[in-house]
């Protein structure tokens, strides 16, 4: 690619047409940062054999800045970093001409698709821009293809890189922290009160020991006893995301724990079906039909 240091990104569809940006898709182009760091982060890994991390301060070096808007469309100019976003764009590309193609990607890379583009509706896309080139267009078909290949293995799962990278920051090389049971919910958010902001490679934001104590309390008192147990991970923002697989059916729950909210997400890659639903997990009720959905999704109902 060009070292032109800028993509453009527009959004095209009825909402985009006057050249606003609607508030609650900022949470796409949030998501979208994300993985473009996730991405930079295994191409510098990759290329760089001899090394077990990145440069500190590599997250700080990737930013999504609104530049400007055109006339006629919702249209960010965002700086970028060039190799994650040829790739990532790479794979909107191919998947949208070819549904069977190699993205290039690996699942976890795609599994950002989960929230990158959920804001969109019938009729809607993401056009990513490069000069010269035709430009990428995510639509909620092309988003689905990615998502079909994130779950072929039956689940969004991050397992083995978040027990990488425990390994890899400087808390755990310190603390020889070791998993017993990825599925016993106190014990995991217990290990997580041991991190540190900037738990990984220099970014990241410690979850809260306080949040962390009622998410624990809460998952005993209030989620069934006889429903599925999820995995549980850090996300970069400070929260708790949580992760259930069966079969086709991949649900991700994104929890803030200083709002005692969260997003629910279900995504079956057999029919393409989506639900997404956000939940206020001070209220009993909600949990009840947190479990009744998981047992149902699980077919154990």
């Amino acid at each position: 690619m060009s070292g032109a240091g800028f993509i453009q990104l527009r959004l095209t569809g009825p909402r985009f047409e006057d050249g606003q940006i609607p508030l609650e898709f900022l949470g796409d182009l949030a998501a979208l940062r994300e993985m473009i760091i996730d991405v930079a982060r295994w191409r510098f890994l990759q290329e760089n054999p001899g090394r077990h991390r990145v440069p500190k301060g590599f997250a700080e070096s990737v930013s999504l800045n609104l530049a400007g808007v055109e006339k006629g469309s919702a249209a960010p100019i965002i700086p970028y970093v060039e190799r994650a976003m040829d790739s990532v764009v790479d794979a909107i590309s191919s998947t949208g001409s070819d549904e069977g193609a190699d993205v290039g990607l690996e699942p976890s890379h795609l599994a950002h698709f989960s929230r990158v583009g959920r804001g969109l509706k019938d009729g809607e896309a993401m056009e990513f821009g490069f000069p010269g080139r035709r430009p990428a267009r995510l639509t909620q078909e092309t988003r689905h293809r990615l998502l079909s290949k994130a779950t072929a293995n039956g689940i969004i799962n991050r397992e083995a890189r978040y027990d990488v990278e425990f390994r890899g920051n400087q808390l755990v090389e310190a603390n020889e922290v070791s998993l017993l049971d990825p599925l016993d919910v106190s014990a995991r958010l217990e290990e997580f009160k041991n991190m540190k902001n900037g738990w990984f490679e220099g970014d990241g934001i410690a979850p809260s020991p306080d949040g962390l104590d009622w998410l624990a309390s809460e998952f005993k008192r209030q989620y069934a006893d006889d429903a599925p147990s999820p995995r549980l991970y850090p996300t970069f923002e400070g929260g708790v995301q949580a992760e259930w697989s069966f079969g086709s059916n991949a649900i991700v729950l994104e929890i803030d724990l200083s709002e005692r909210t969260a997003d629910w997400f279900w995504f079956d890659r057999d029919s393409d079906a989506e639900e997404e639903r956000r939940l206020n997990l001070d209220d009993g009720d909600e949990w009840v039909w947190l479990a009744n959905e998981v047992r149902s999704k699980a077919g154990t109902e």
